[in-house]
């Protein structure tokens, strides 16, 4: 909102006898990528043009267990479809371990192709993200946002995961669903995965198991090809 804008808004409101109101906080938007190195998690407030915006990068090794990483230099840059450069950032180092703040102010609205990079000592990694969004202001982000339901979803923050020594995240494969025993939870008498609904809330699914098979057991009802769910250290999730 201008200046201006804001000074009409005090104006009309004291002539009519009304507190100002200011524009309600929109919630964040984040993505979430993953390569066969890392884990990106991307959290920001919506991106409108000529606001600055600092956008939180956590990122993670993968592998057997997830691990935040605690140097690097991270650089983010937003194209549109003509290659025009919409935003971009960089992070030199890690807030702490695992965070990497990056601030940006978007110059243009529309959508674009966000590729963020990570280089450390030993690994360099790289993630695109199509089709983020800028907003030419405030009431057209509030409209057209997304905002999905998160309602009955579990939280278990990134701090908690890099805690936790065992924990890690797996793709369902194509197929009859077979996934490592430590990744069904019991309660009640009924068994359940973790599936992410983002990199931090998590839907607490009920499913039917089958036969084992040695490490494994075979999901026969509840989850669908391609769903992502903690594969390790779900015994370390809240349950409700």
């Amino acid at each position: 909102m201008t200046l201006l804008g804001s000074l009409v808004m005090l104006v009309t409101a004291a002539a009519l006898g009304q507190t100002p109101q200011t524009p309600a906080q929109l919630p964040n938007i984040n993505h979430v990528v993953y390569t066969n190195k890392s884990e990106l998690f991307l959290e920001y407030r919506p991106l409108i043009v000529g606001q600055a915006v600092r956008m939180t990068a956590h990122l993670t090794k993968v592998g057997d267990s997830f691990k935040a990483y605690t140097e690097g230099t991270v650089k983010l840059e937003l194209k549109s479809a003509d290659g025009a450069v919409i935003l971009d950032g960089n992070s030199p180092e890690p807030e702490r371990a695992g965070v990497f703040r990056i601030n940006v102010t978007p110059t243009k609205a529309g959508k674009g192709r966000a590729e963020i990079s990570v280089v450390t000592k030993d690994v360099s990694d790289r993630f695109v993200i199509d089709d983020l969004q800028v907003y030419p202001d405030q009431s057209t982000a509030s409209a057209q946002m997304p905002r999905p339901d998160m309602t009955g979803t579990i939280s278990y923050s990134k701090e908690n995961q890099w805690d936790n020594p065992s924990y890690a995240t797996m793709a369902v494969a194509k197929g009859p669903n077979s996934v490592p025993k430590m990744a069904v939870v019991e309660d009640n008498g009924a068994s359940y995965v973790f599936v992410l609904r983002t990199a931090e809330r998590f839907e607490k699914r009920k499913i039917t198991v089958g036969r084992a098979n040695g490490a494994d057991i075979q999901i026969t009802d509840g989850l669908r090809d391609s769903e992502r769910i903690v594969s390790k250290g779900a015994d370390k999730i809240p349950l409700k």
